[in-house]
């Protein structure tokens, strides 16, 4: 790539950067993939909510990925926690988190609720002023969003076991099976369920961090030979999963109408082969990224893992806005072509307004950064005080 096209896209996808950081490549190809599966699900819905017939292979491969992609985000936070503690001490990786976690959330849920004013006819969902109120105990209600106070509280909870109790890794394991299987008796308030169901694997990653960024093992992970049975592993607990999908429902909701000894084991014990499945599907991916890390292969994986976050905060409004214009005031209802180009549109146009964004300075809108708002405000100039604060 050369000359204006080079240049345009460093300056919409930063790549030159990404590529040539000294992140852990697989780390960010293993958010690239998962992001790409996230877009997939919500594009997948929009057309669903849309009245749009799709094909029963959509419904399927949607169903295939549901299981482990938001808990490979998890793990994937879990692998650095311990790390970020030792250097930031817990004070400071709270505030860190709260930054880059529960700021985006109370803005773009907000941001988000709002838009559903305008465009509730469109979206199928209705609004209230409720709505906003909703943001601060029932995150599920705010739609994607979700994910980012899940993860800022899973933090925070991993940060005071681990200062306050000075609990272990393994203990902390332990602590994160015990909040799983108690995740379908608190289906009263998402805000705690979600946590209790996610919690388990984000202290995973903790759990096997020095086995698994040890350079040393990467050839470990990055082998050929793991790729087979990993693969074999991945198909035949998908299937299983495909004929009892019962599991997928156990971490939610349990029937407090019959509650015995026997109904909890065999509810716990649905969750726990649900969770096993989880792992291989994460297990599968990890292998797949180590592999591209290793061949160098799709780096453009890579530049879309560093930017997930923000995927992950603009894609729905994106994917959406989409589905209107082509479903709701063009008429086109193609399946076949909406849904990729939904993906598409959603993860690229994700990255180049966040890129957009950050060259003039808006970086607050997705951080929580002073001095950014402070910059963008002087390149208007407005206030002008704001140059001497």
């Amino acid at each position: 790539m050369s000359g204006i096209f080079s240049k345009l896209y460093n300056f919409f996808f930063n790549a030159d950067e990404i590529l040539h950081s000294s992140r852990f490549p697989w780390i960010d190809y293993a958010k690239g993939l998962t992001i790409v599966l996230v877009v997939y699900h919500h594009a997948f819905l929009t057309l669903v909510h849309a009245g749009v017939k799709v094909d029963a292979w959509m419904i399927n491969a949607n169903l295939s990925v549901y299981s482990f992609r938001m808990p490979m985000f998890f793990m994937l936070s879990g692998l650095f926690i311990n790390r970020s503690l030792q250097k930031r001490g817990a004070r400071k990786y709270i505030e860190v988190r709260a930054r880059i976690l529960l700021y985006p959330y109370l803005l773009w849920a907000a941001l988000q609720v709002t838009s559903k004013l305008f465009f509730s006819q469109y979206m199928y969902i209705p609004w209230s002023f409720n709505d906003y109120w909703v943001i601060l105990y029932q995150p599920n209600a705010t739609g994607q969003f979700w994910y980012l106070i899940t993860l800022f509280n899973s933090a925070v909870l991993f940060t005071l076991f681990s200062a306050k109790l000075r609990l272990s890794s393994y203990q902390q394991f332990f602590v994160g099976i015990v909040l799983y299987l108690l995740s379908p008796f608190l289906s009263f308030n998402s805000m705690i369920q979600d946590t209790t169901r996610f919690y388990v694997y984000l202290t995973f990653g903790s759990l096997i961090s020095e086995f698994i960024l040890n350079k040393r093992n990467f050839a470990v992970f990055s082998s050929g030979k793991l790729f087979l049975p990993l693969s074999i592993l991945m198909v035949a607990s998908q299937y299983y999963l495909f004929r009892h999908q019962y599991l997928y429902k156990l971490e939610i909701n349990f029937d407090t109408k019959s509650v015995n000894l026997s109904s909890l084991m065999v509810h716990f014990w649905g969750m726990l082969k649900f969770s096993a499945i989880v792992m291989v599907g994460c297990a599968f991916v990890l292998n797949v990224c180590c592999l591209l890390q290793r061949f160098g292969r799709v780096t453009f994986i890579r530049v879309l893992g560093y930017h997930s976050l923000y995927i992950y905060i603009l894609h729905v409004l994106i994917v959406v806005g989409c589905r209107i214009f082509f479903v709701n005031i063009i008429h086109y209802t193609d399946s076949y072509i909406l849904l990729p180009l939904q993906i598409l549109v959603g993860m690229i146009g994700s990255v180049t307004i966040y890129n957009m964004f950050r060259h003039i300075y808006l970086n607050f809108l997705f951080e929580y950064d002073p001095a950014s708002f402070k910059l963008f405000l002087k390149k208007l100039n407005i206030f002008p005080k704001l140059q001497n604060a």
